[in-house]
């Protein structure tokens, strides 16, 4: 084997294995803003939202802060619409379009794409509704609005199941399964994220 191939072939394995590592790190930090948002406890979900914007490339320090706070807000707002489920639906859905609405602003200040929180707090009302073609659909809407190439489509639905398996994972509280199936996600997303 010639330097040539053999220099491509290491680094090729070195960027293979950054991207299952910060697969790995993203995954760990969603598990656990689903986690403290689960227990109540809004720091540890502002600390995990913080780590998965960090992750993701937002390098503002003061953006990413407020943007991890408005995130883990959402969660906790998205608990308010809930009350209101089979009660007052014009109520339910204020508080969810509340909720996207701080996940549209932290987005923008993360610099990602903003509109795919449109979709995000319809699928998680859906889910609370247990409408699971309602989720799916939402899902891939979220994820095809993030996809800019031509594969967009087939990258939305390995996402969008990936993240319904991992709610799966969640709803019996398999943290161990919940990490490794958005690792997979994450894994998914991050080429289609990056791909021309």
């Amino acid at each position: 084997m010639n330097n040539n191939v053999y220099f491509f072939n290491f680094f090729l394995s070195i960027k293979i294995f950054m991207s299952m590592n910060l697969s790995r790190e993203l995954a760990n930090a969603l598990m656990n803003i689903w986690k403290s948002h689960d227990e109540g406890n809004i720091i540890e979900g502002f600390e995990a939202a913080y780590k998965l914007y960090s992750l993701l490339g937002c390098k503002d320090e003061p953006n990413c802060s407020v943007a991890a706070m408005l995130t883990i807000s959402a969660y906790f707002v998205s608990d308010i619409a809930e009350k209101y489920q089979g009660k007052n639906e014009e109520k339910e859905d204020e508080y969810y379009r509340m909720a996207g609405e701080l996940l549209k602003f932290s987005r923008k200040l993360c610099d990602l794409e903003p509109n795919s929180a449109d979709f995000t707090w319809r699928w998680w009302k859906a889910y609370r509704h247990k409408d699971r073609n309602k989720v799916k659909k939402y899902l891939k809407e979220e994820h095809r609005s993030q996809f800019k190439n031509l594969e967009k489509e087939k990258c939305a639905e390995e996402c969008s199941e990936k993240i319904m398996e991992a709610a799966e994972f969640h709803k019996k509280r398999n943290w161990n399964k919940v990490l490794e199936v958005l690792t997979e996600y994450f894994e998914i997303y991050l080429k289609c994220i990056y791909k021309d």
